[in-house]
């Protein structure tokens, strides 16, 4: 009995023994299975927040091509708007231009967007959206080319019976683009939602066959992926709040165009009204008759008495400038061969000499059988015009204070001499010239006497070189001078030597009596460069070299 027990305690444990490594290996195995459900999940929710991203990045990609789209479209409209309704031929084309660069813009937002599509139904709306493009755009440029050739009321026939209503369709269509978007991205935002639903709902029921280790575990992934679906729909929250923003937007811009339009038939309007008061001279040529109409405007603008006998086309072209009636009178030839009017700047003198610019316009009037028998025109006065076009050109490129041309007046001169250089063989030379003492004189006097000093300094510069060479105000008390036709460089040297002599003289000045110097850089072409920056480099390094050596000096490039 005593041999019994203790084998029956031995087989008593065993099957404890047995079990606790199966227990440990279900245990342990019920752990892995776990943790790869977990990273499985966990895998897969990574994936729904990239598919999201890369969704939701589409879309918005998508969604902001259409809206520059709907933006280009009316942009171009007021491009054709502003063409139609401005008399400046500058204007026009400069916004004709705009109009060309915003339809390259255009193409190239539908091209993303058609890049970015791949739906059948939004590609069957993208290439319907190509054709109403395709034909609505001869439309436009027929409106663009009217308008460029003042056809201003015809522009504006087709402007508004045949391109507006284009243009509505075409944006009418482009908002069923957007909606089809939308439709589309929030289905596939369900659709993506319901998959996070299934893969949750997977996982919960897999966590609760678990021990209460592997239920603290599904609980630490629940609560990541539930985190993780919170950022998502913040996301998506943020993006849909992108969305709205986007929508408001696109309406502030549709009520900033209305606005502009409205705006732009009163200018309209009223430019017409301000056209007929302000009397443009016309004329009226019975060309079967020989008689010619001159408007009071005409007589006044030529200088003329009231008188008819002078209301001829020999008078008119007598007054015209012996320079352009060549000009004027092809045009007219031009206009009496064909149907197309003209329109001529042209100059006229009047009967005291004085020059006026003028811009005629004219018609030709045919009958039945083809041959012109009227021609109708206007002249209009383009003097002040001109001079603030010239005035405008001559601040731009010349210095106020000098009245010397400025550096970038002197760099075009520059590029021009050069390429006459090249072709006559003979030698240029830049000089570059540096006031020295000139800040001593602004410290002590000021710098109302400095600017003396320098109107002065420009005045000696070009009275010591020919009438063909170019002296130009750089910045400060810097100078520059351009000397062509020359044979060597001891002329640039003799040319240099001149300017020294004449800068050095006293200055006379109501403060006191002042007297600068100069040092003198020179660089010759072809020796020491063939083009601008070399030879402006040369002539620097050649200046700062003659400041070195001493004030009043003058130094070659290379030396």
């Amino acid at each position: 009995m005593t041999a019994v027990h203790p084998s029956h305690g031995r087989s008593d444990a065993l099957p404890h023994t047995r079990a606790t490594p199966y227990l440990a290996a279900a245990f342990t195995l019920v752990i892995i299975l776990m943790l790869v459900v977990a990273v499985l999940g966990w895998i897969r929710v990574e994936a729904l927040h990239t598919q999201m991203d890369h969704l939701t990045q589409r879309h918005a990609e998508k969604l902001d091509r259409m809206h520059r789209m709907r933006s280009i479209v009316r942009e171009r409209f007021i491009r054709m708007s502003l063409i139609v309704s401005t008399d400046d031929p500058f204007l026009r084309d400069e916004y004709a231009q705009e109009f060309g660069a915003l339809a390259r813009e255009f193409m190239a937002a539908r091209a993303d967007v058609e890049r970015l599509t791949t739906e059948p139904t939004e590609v069957a709306l993208l290439e319907e959206l190509r054709r109403l493009n395709a034909l609505g755009t001869p439309i436009m440029v027929s409106v663009v080319e009217a308008g460029l050739e003042n056809q201003q009321e015809l522009a504006l026939s087709v402007l508004l019976d045949q391109s507006l209503p284009k243009q509505e369709r075409v944006m009418a269509h482009m908002d069923l683009i957007l909606d089809t978007f939308q439709q589309a991205y929030q289905q596939a935002l369900d659709e993506l939602a319901q998959t996070r639903e299934q893969t949750r709902r997977t996982f919960l029921l897999t966590a609760m066959v678990a021990t209460l280790l592997i239920f603290i575990i599904a609980l630490n992934v629940t609560g990541r992926i539930q985190r993780q679906q919170e950022d998502l729909l913040s996301e998506v929250e943020a993006r849909r709040r992108t969305e709205a923003l986007l929508r408001e937007t696109q309406e502030g811009l549709e009520r900033s165009v209305a606005e502009r339009t409205a705006a732009l038939r009163e200018t309209t309007a009223r430019l017409e009204d301000a056209q007929r008061i302000a009397g443009v001279g016309h004329w009226d040529w019975d060309i079967e008759r020989g008689r010619l109409h001159w408007s009071d405007s005409i007589y006044q603008l030529f200088g003329l008495p009231r008188q008819g006998e002078l209301a001829s086309y020999e008078h008119f072209m007598a007054a015209v400038h012996p320079d352009d009636r060549q000009i004027l009178q092809q045009a007219v030839d031009r206009a009496l061969a064909g149907d197309a009017p003209y329109q001529v700047d042209h100059r006229i003198v009047r009967p005291d000499g004085e020059i006026r610019h003028v811009r005629e316009e004219a018609e030709v009037t045919r009958d039945s059988t083809g041959q012109p028998v009227r021609m109708l025109g206007t002249v209009r006065d383009i003097t002040a015009d001109i001079a603030i076009q010239q005035q405008l050109w001559h601040l731009a490129h010349h210095d106020p204070l000098s009245a010397l041309p400025n550096r970038n007046l002197f760099r075009a001169l520059l590029d021009q001499a050069l390429e006459r250089t090249s072709r006559s063989g003979k030698k240029l030379a830049v000089m570059l010239c540096d006031l020295d003492g000139f800040k001593a004189i602004n410290d002590r006097h000021g710098h109302a006497t400095g600017d003396q000093v320098i109107i002065h300094t420009a005045r000696r510069l070009k009275g010591a070189i020919r009438r063909s060479d170019v002296a130009a105000r750089l910045a400060g008390d810097e100078f520059v001078v351009l000397l062509e036709d020359l044979n060597d460089a001891e002329e640039a040297v003799a040319v240099a030597g001149k300017l020294l002599k004449d800068i050095n003289a006293p200055i006379a000045l109501a403060a006191a009596e002042v007297s600068v110097g100069i040092s003198i850089g020179i660089a010759v072409s072809p020796e020491h460069g063939e083009t601008a920056e070399t030879l402006m480099a040369g002539a620097d390094a050649a200046m700062y070299a003659a400041k070195a050596a001493g004030k009043g000096s003058i130094r070659l490039a290379g030396d």
